[in-house]
C-alpha cells in the first residue's frame, strides 16, 4: 500500500547474511514507498562500536531514501558492546521540534526512564559517532 502509513520502525536483526538487504538503499526506498509524504522511519543502525559494520554507509542507504536523516544513540547493557545508534528519517519531520509537550509529560508520568531531556539528548552525539558520520547525518 503506497503512501499508507505514519511511521515504520524498523527493529531488524544484524546487517550479515540474509540481514544485510534490511539496510539497504533499496530497502529503505521500498520503506519510503509505503510512508505518506510526512512520515517517519526509525530503523536500529548497529553499535558504533562494531569495527565490522560500516556505519556511515548504513545512515547513506537511509540519506538515498530521506532527506532529513539523524543519528540517535543509547545504552542498551544487554547488546553487545552495550551502546547502540539508531536512525531517524523522514523528508519532512525534525525528531524534537515539534514534540506535543503534553503528551510526553504524561508518558513521562508512566515512565522510569524517558522524558524530554532524554529524548532531545538521545541526539546529541559524542565526538567519536560525530566523527565517523561527519556529512551524513543533519547532527554530525
Amino acid at each position: 500500500p503506497n503512501a499508507s502509513f505514519d511511521i515504520v520502525l524498523v527493529d531488524s536483526t544484524d546487517p550479515i547474511g540474509p540481514g544485510v538487504g534490511l539496510f539497504s538503499e533499496s530497502f529503505y526506498k521500498e520503506v519510503r514507498r509505503i510512508l505518506k509524504p510526512d512520515g517517519i522511519v526509525a530503523a536500529q543502525c548497529e553499535s558504533p562500536w562494531e569495527n565490522g559494520i560500516d556505519l556511515a554507509k548504513i545512515y547513506k542507504n537511509l540519506n538515498a531514501a530521506y532527506s532529513n536523516v539523524y543519528a540517535y544513540s543509547g545504552s542498551i547493557p544487554t547488546y553487545p558492546f552495550g551502546y547502540w545508534s539508531w536512525g531517524f528519517a523522514s523528508d519532512v519531520q525534525h525528531p524534537f521540534n515539534k514534540i506535543d509537550l503534553e503528551r510526553a509529560h504524561a508518558i513521562e508520568k508512566a515512565s522510569k526512564y524517558y522524558n524530554v531531556d532524554i529524548h532531545k539528548s538521545a541526539f546529541a552525539l559524542p565526538n567519536f559517532l560525530r566523527q565517523k558520520l561527519h556529512n551524513v547525518v543533519k547532527n554530525a
